[in-house]
């Protein structure tokens, strides 16, 4: 879990995806696999209504819905993440 004070989810995607984008060119020893990485965003201002615990079960469902959508994307909930809607994908790479 990253947590990013006075981020939106906007910026925290383009952050995100450039450290995708990095973790592309890492190799381990002599392993021929690439590292993939999904994310689930959730924004959560001062006025969130959410608990914490429900901040972290919708940011694991929408990285769920990234890795069961294509692996390696970032997804989150549309507009500030504070209803059960499906979340989306954000950024593929």
């Amino acid at each position: 879990m990253a947590l990013m004070p006075n981020q939106s989810a906007d910026q925290a995607v383009v952050f995100l995806s450039e450290f995708q984008e990095r973790l592309k060119g890492v190799r381990f020893f002599e392993i021929d696999k690439r590292i993939t990485l999904s994310i689930g965003v959730v924004e959560a201002g001062q006025d969130c209504p959410l608990t914490g615990h429900e901040i972290l079960e919708h940011a694991a469902f929408a990285k769920n819905f990234a890795k069961e959508n294509g692996r390696n994307r970032i997804a989150g909930f549309s507009g500030t993440g504070h209803t059960a809607d499906e979340p989306t994908v954000l950024f593929v790479p």
